[in-house]
């Protein structure tokens, strides 16, 4: 299964490549990647002023998922290798308001982590 995750996410054609797997009773339903193609959800504005808009491999996987699933957010580098994957704001927020229980993902120290996104 995380072979599957990271082949999906190594081929995103983009410059970072990331992986989010909904896990629903401890089993897997869905795995997502990031990808360049857009959505309104994803709008940001760049320093120089410009917007883009990617759509996140959390908020891809949050279509799928139901309140109390578990997002597991994975990152690797160019080269294979695990990178931190620690969701951004926007996706955090997302999640919580979806109800999703909690978040795995690894920090900046390597370690994995789950974060609690239940109030």
């Amino acid at each position: 299964m995380y072979y599957k995750a990271k082949k999906k996410a190594m081929s995103n054609g983009m410059r970072y490549h990331l992986a989010a797997i909904v896990w629903r009773k401890k089993k897997p339903i869905v795995i997502r990647s990031n990808s360049p193609k857009g959505h309104p959800d994803c709008l940001r504005t760049l320093s120089g002023g410009s917007e883009t808009s990617s759509m996140h491999a959390e908020m891809s996987a949050l279509r799928f998922a139901k309140p109390g699933d578990e997002i597991e957010v994975i990152r690797w580098g160019k080269s294979g290798e695990i990178r931190c994957s620690k969701p951004c704001k926007m996706c955090e927020k997302a999640m919580r308001s979806a109800g999703i229980s909690s978040v795995v993902f690894i920090d900046a120290n390597g370690s994995k982590r789950r974060k609690s996104l239940l109030r």
